[in-house]
């Protein structure tokens, strides 16, 4: 039978018989039969493709040219079988992700479903990579190739992998090179990823953390969707702190009492004030971490030695102290003044007595103000239209309430503040130290607070020039 261009078959007689039952494949290049004096018919692509997709079959391949002939499929005849992985050595595995795959691994998992039917070498790759990054796994049905780039037969979180995987009971689709989405398909990657999850709670310690610290964000995916995955990896997780980046058990080591923060923003603006009174803060603000903390929080509870507890910017105002009687008199009418030329950027200026005394302001804001100045923040770089659509969801000025600037009159520089006598001048320096507690916060500046800060420059120069 002999296949045509067009995708038609036609039985022909061949000249010469068999030498023996089976089948016979007999390739004929374009160039050849046409009778063209140069022909791409290549033998190492040939070659190539023959090992490609049939190195796995458990029957030999021979290839037969003019330099004689040789098996393609020697060294990996048969291979898929689970009893045959398991009697490989470790060098024999890592070599063979390094033919297939073509990249070198130092570590991998054996992995199967429960009735045997799919197995194969989960690889783990020896460098970060991107949770966003293509799948790249190579599957192999009834022992023949179907695809290098399948990505559906692991959970997301196994991002960390790739995989030499062979299975006889997924169908293919008709262009065989994925399989149709049904409920085997699903059931096949379910059991995968929880194969792959046993083999990491094997892992001896030291091999855990290593694992953990190259793909910490899969590991953290991972266990935030699996408490008892999270009762056995949470003391290797990395959390950024006010010290960088530690190891959780580490950080548990430091204090009795441990505070995380729910956002990025709020660790920003109580981090020099948790460090001067030497509390032990995590950065809960990025990905899974405080949905981890809130998990882990409860887990300690069944521990005496160690707490973990939410702090929030609003949690620092009773370590202030207020002015004394003497002090509140002689500033109120400044106050009063201030605050009434502030409301336009619905700030609230309050002075009061705190530690360090070398912080002169620390701004001080609850999660709707934050929200609300993001939003006005990126509705003046957006569009018109998309503008537009941020400006709905913002709300009204008296439903919000007021960041407050808080100035420490331990600091000289706030002193000397209030002792000018032009109110003009006061006013010009507590909206520099406003812009400067922003930036000190990391918070892009609006239009309006970057025009406030060159109109205030111009009145400190007005008056000193």
């Amino acid at each position: 039978m002999a296949r045509n261009a067009d995708g038609t078959y036609e039985i022909k007689k061949l000249s010469q018989s068999l030498e023996e039952p089976g089948t016979k494949i007999y390739l004929t290049s374009k160039a050849l039969k046409n009778h063209e004096e140069h022909t791409n018919f290549i033998l190492e692509d040939l070659a190539d493709a023959l090992v490609k997709y049939g190195r796995c079959l458990e029957v030999p391949i021979f290839l037969t040219c003019d330099k004689g002939e040789k098996i393609v499929n020697q060294e990996t005849m048969g291979l898929g079988k689970f009893d045959t992985l398991e009697s490989l050595s470790r060098d024999q595995i890592l070599k063979l992700g390094q033919k297939i795959l073509q990249e070198d691994f130092q570590d991998y998992l054996l992995i199967e479903t429960a009735n045997g039917r799919t197995k194969g070498i989960a690889y783990i790759i020896p460098h970060t990579v991107r949770m966003n990054a293509k799948k790249r796994n190579t599957i192999y049905l009834n022992q023949m190739f179907v695809s290098d780039e399948i990505d559906s037969l692991l959970p997301s979180w196994a991002f960390f992998t790739r995989c030499i995987l062979w299975t006889d009971e997924l169908q293919p689709g008709a262009s065989r090179e994925d399989f149709y989405k049904n409920k085997r398909l699903k059931t096949v990657a379910k059991e995968l990823g929880s194969s792959l999850k046993q083999g990491i709670e094997m892992l001896e310690s030291s091999a855990l953390e290593k694992l953990i610290a190259a793909h910490y964000l899969s590991f953290k995916s991972l266990a935030s969707e699996d408490p008892d995955f999270l009762k056995m990896v949470y003391t290797f997780l990395p959390f950024r702190t006010l010290n960088g980046e530690e190891k959780f058990a580490d950080i548990l080591s430091q204090n009795e009492t441990i505070y995380y923060a729910l956002s990025v923003d709020d660790f920003r603006q109580i981090a020099d004030l948790a460090r001067n009174q030497g509390l032990i803060v995590i950065n809960g603000g990025y990905s899974y971490d405080s949905q981890l903390l809130t998990e882990i929080s409860q887990i300690l509870e069944d521990f005496p030695f160690n707490k973990l507890k939410i702090i929030q910017p609003e949690d620092f105002q009773h370590t202030f102290q207020p002015l004394s009687f003497f002090e509140s008199t002689h500033l109120q009418e400044k106050l009063k003044e201030i605050n009434q030329q502030f409301e336009e950027l619905n700030l609230l200026v309050i002075v009061k007595h705190f530690d360090p005394s070398s912080m002169p302001m620390v701004l001080l804001s609850n999660h709707l103000t934050q929200n609300q100045r993001e939003l006005e923040r990126t509705a003046e770089e957006s569009n018109q239209l998309f503008g537009g659509i941020l400006e709905d969801l913002m709300l009204e000025a008296d439903q919000l309430p007021p960041a407050k600037l808080y100035l420490n009159y331990d600091n000289p520089l706030v002193k000397r503040i209030f002792e000018k006598k032009q109110p003009a001048g006061i006013k010009n320096i507590i909206e520099v130290l406003y812009i400067q507690a922003l930036l000190l916060g990391h918070y892009p500046l609006k239009k309006k607070e970057l025009n406030l800060l060159n109109s205030s420059l111009l009145g400190l120069l007005d008056q000193f020039i």
